[in-house]
């Protein structure tokens, strides 16, 4: 793994180099494998504030320097004015697997729909384009990220219209900062079932049914990012809010069905084969 990665970082060097100058726009898409708990370079284990028995903390060094050539090539190549980069990280740490699995002080981890489980860091670098410092608070969902760069690459007309488009052009977002986004709900799926909705500052979790009264938590995320006070009876003025949203996501669904996944012919191969 710690092999791969660097020949990941050295191949996006040599591609970023080569297309530089060219004319049109180039895409790079780097699911970097770093983070999966399976590897420790060891030249990084002693580095300052690192932790030497934690894998993660290696990794994360070893992925920093990576980084590190990444930027450097844009500027040496002066296409750093010319170029978005957006990092983000996978979704909620794996406690399972603590301390190698990274940590969170929201509530909740991967396979939850909590902040811990859905909340992730995300940097968006364009010199010159994006001012440096900021730290907005507005809503922006992974699926976003598709959808602005359609617009920032010219290509809208290339999207298909046979099918719903989940992302929102965040492009006034990331060019103008806190209260720009286009955004103030996001659904949280866990696998094929929706366990949340975020509808501007307040999360509702949808539990089931009790009886006559729906099981819902609800939470003002600005107020409790944490997650600690979720009783409902403060925030029974947003069900009917919520409940005309998630109808509407419902009826989407029904009229343009979800795609099944692909099934891969060899069982013995996972989603990230």
């Amino acid at each position: 793994m710690q092999k791969l990665e660097d020949k990941s970082a050295e191949q996006m060097v040599s591609y970023i180099k080569e297309h530089a100058k060219s004319k049109n726009p180039f895409f790079i898409y780097w699911a970097t494998f770093a983070q999966q708990i399976a590897s420790s370079p060891i030249e990084y284990r002693f580095e300052k504030n690192v932790d030497p028995q934690n894998n993660q903390a290696a990794q994360l060094m070893q992925h920093n320097a990576h980084l590190k050539m990444i930027f450097d090539t844009l500027r040496e190549q002066k296409i750093e004015e010319n170029t978005l980069v957006v990092w983000i990280s996978d979704n909620g740490p794996m406690y399972a697997f603590w301390p190698n699995s990274g940590y969170s002080w929201l509530r909740g981890g991967k396979g939850q729909v909590y902040e811990g489980g859905v909340r992730i860091p995300g940097i968006a670098w364009w010199p010159g384009m994006i001012e440096e410092g900021q730290d907005p608070l507005d809503l922006i969902q992974m699926t976003d990220l598709f959808t602005t760069a359609v617009q920032l690459g010219g290509v809208e007309s290339k999207v298909p219209n046979d099918r719903v488009i989940d992302g929102i052009d965040q492009t006034a977002f990331l060019l103008l900062g806190e209260g720009h986004s286009h955004r103030n709900y996001i659904m949280h799926y866990n696998g094929n079932h929706l366990e949340a909705l975020r509808l501007n500052n307040i999360k509702m979790l949808i539990k089931g049914k009790g009886g006559s009264i729906p099981e819902i938590e609800a939470y003002n995320i600005l107020r409790d990012p944490c997650e600690r006070y979720g009783e409902l009876y403060p925030y029974l003025w947003m069900i009917q809010p919520a409940q005309d949203i998630v109808s509407a996501h419902m009826a989407m669904i029904k009229k343009f069905p979800n795609r099944k996944p692909e099934v891969v012919s060899d069982s013995t191969f996972g989603p990230h084969d």
